[in-house]
């Protein structure tokens, strides 16, 4: 996948190449129609390994302009005018929901002050331990979480002792966040989910095929849960799940779709549509906190690889800081490429790396040996 990833980048990213920063953000909608358009369009630079290359390229565009500013990303957004914010964004395909017009409207009346809370998402990881779990969930109450994620779909018996075990640990009043795995089929999936109702799931982020946004009943699960879908290839998918009515809650990957530009107008709709967000990062929670919707988010907290980043998130008291230093806060230490760039770095030249590039199942469940 990285090697193909890598290949997808190094075709896109020459298209940048002698061009200025600033002819290149002056009109920075028009740069991401033209990015993904032309003949690229049929291998699809809007969905898969070509939209994860797309979205490099344009958040790298994105980081350096916030960095020539000597801004933070979401101070970058957050300091434009409606007017300017809405320039960034190509509607293309989504003016049925919300308009550009509308959206300058919305953005003027939005005023407020920078704040959003987060969950800890690796507490209840489907391959943890019970042991891992409670250690986890023992350590994110007393750094001040109050909502929890547990992945799903173990078999009703294993994921109700888990949720017993959570709910005995963390009380009744918390929120938890509820993943389930892509091992359901759509009509199996809410059947599924109803036998652990009980335990007051607060959200369902299902991560059904990304297109059955027909087959994703709103009251598929018993009150209060909320159905939510998990990442959705674009902008034009998140549109069309909520014109079927289809979620009250948008798990919005913000590394995913592509590009800062296609961030800001799934923010504009769900705004516009009251669906709450969850799983966006520090800056992109920001930018919908103080310039689109003025409500906080909830976003997912792991601590792992912190070490690996320059600039790693930053937490206070089971709250998101808002990023300080300028850029997206993506730069990885220098060390990072030393061990990890493949196939130079010193990992992959032992015996475990050795290993898994050897294994052409590496990445598939249940086939790989690495």
């Amino acid at each position: 996948m990285g090697r193909v990833m890598c290949a997808a980048i190094r075709t896109l990213a020459p298209k940048f190449v002698g061009r200025s920063l600033r002819d290149i953000t002056a009109n920075f909608a028009k740069t991401h129609r033209d990015f993904v358009g032309g003949q690229i369009r049929f291998m699809s630079p809007e969905r898969g390994v070509l939209q994860c290359a797309s979205r490099a390229c344009l958040n790298a565009i994105c980081d350096l302009w916030a960095k020539s500013e000597g801004k933070p990303l979401w101070k970058l957004v957050c300091d434009f005018t409606p007017e300017e914010f809405v320039a960034r964004i190509d509607f293309r395909y989504i003016t049925d929901l919300i308009t550009p017009e509308e959206a300058i409207g919305m953005l003027r009346e939005t005023k407020t002050k920078a704040e959003g809370g987060c969950g800890s998402a690796e507490s209840g990881c489907t391959g943890l331990q019970h042991e891992d779990i409670q250690r986890l969930l023992h350590l994110a109450i007393e750094e001040g979480f109050t909502n929890f994620k547990l992945r799903v779909g173990r078999g009703v018996p294993e994921d109700r002792k888990r949720l017993q075990m959570i709910r005995s640990i963390v009380g009744p009043d918390a929120g938890t966040l509820v993943i389930s795995e892509r091992t359901r089929d759509v009509p199996q999936a809410p059947a599924y989910l109803s036998q652990l109702a009980d335990f007051k799931i607060k959200y369902v982020l299902s991560s059904w095929a990304v297109r059955t946004f027909f087959s994703c009943p709103r009251k598929s699960i018993e009150e209060p849960t909320s159905p939510g879908r998990q990442h959705v290839n674009n902008r034009i998918f998140f549109k069309q799940f909520r014109q079927a009515e289809a979620v009250d809650v948008i798990n919005l990957d913000a590394v995913r779709v592509s590009g800062v530009n296609e961030v800001l107008s799934i923010l504009l709709m769900a705004a516009k549509c009251g669906v709450g967000m969850t799983e966006v990062c520090s800056h992109i929670s920001t930018i919908d906190y103080i310039a689109v919707s003025g409500k906080q988010s909830m976003m997912e907290y792991t601590r792992h690889l912190h070490e690996s980043f320059e600039h790693p998130a930053l937490i206070d008291r089971g709250y998101h800081v808002s990023p300080p230093a300028p850029g997206y806060s993506s730069d990885l230490q220098p060390e990072v490429f030393d061990q990890y760039a493949c196939p130079s770095g010193t990992f992959w030249k032992s015996e475990k790396g050795q290993e898994m590039q050897n294994d052409p199942w590496r990445g598939c469940v249940g086939e790989q040996t690495s």
